[in-house]
């Protein structure tokens, strides 16, 4: 199931680089890479968690971080705050 997910989601995200592409710099590849291998990091962990804790706490701790990076991304990002 998770595998025709991927391979609808990428197909879907393959339409508009296909209009127009731009090669990344390298310093946007580098990002692109750390951006890959610090967000399998975090699956590792999310997944490593629910084997060993309880899903009811681990869940919650899911749930609340999506309270912190609003938080965050409020704090960090005063140029995408409009009035």
């Amino acid at each position: 199931m998770l595998a025709y997910q991927a391979i609808f989601v990428g197909g879907v995200a393959l339409i508009p680089p296909l209009i127009e592409w731009q090669w990344p710099t390298w310093y946007e590849l580098v990002l692109l890479v750390l951006v890959g291998v610090i967000s399998s990091i975090g699956q590792w962990f999310g997944v490593t968690a629910y084997k060993w804790g309880e899903a009811n706490i681990v869940s919650n701790i899911e749930y609340s971080q999506m309270i912190y990076s609003m938080i965050l991304g409020y704090c960090c990002m005063p140029s995408c705050q409009t009035p």
